[in-house]
């Protein structure tokens, strides 16, 4: 593929990432709820697990606009604490669950029932 990372990046990447950091980091974020405006929760506690596990990054929990369909909407950020060294962007959306609230949920799943079982 032409946007294809080199077999060197992704060798690198390989033995960097363990699964068990990997299904403890999902632990951590399934744990908590996160709806669209509601994620700053979620933000907050895996950046408490981010931290005790890779002090190497700085982690903040920035928030962003409030409004009242959004009361405790933000962004988790991570940087480099060792200097000049090269940054990696992560992207990836913290509001993965639903309410419950009918009402709230509407716009995000285009129905006015309930969340599927």
């Amino acid at each position: 593929m032409e946007h294809e990372a080199p077999a060197a990046l992704r060798r690198a990447v390989a033995a960097a990432v363990h699964e068990t950091d990997l299904l403890d980091a999902l632990t951590a974020l399934c744990a908590q709820p996160s709806p669209h405006g509601r994620e700053g929760a979620a933000g907050r506690a895996l950046a408490d697990w981010a931290t005790a596990r890779h002090p190497h990054l700085r982690w903040r929990v920035e928030p962003l606009h409030r409004t009242p369909a959004a009361p405790d909407s933000a962004n988790l950020l991570a940087t480099s604490v060792l200097g000049d060294a090269p940054e990696l962007l992560v992207y990836s959306h913290l509001d993965t669950s639903l309410t419950g609230e009918d009402d709230f949920d509407a716009p995000i799943t285009g129905s006015t029932g309930p969340p599927p079982a």
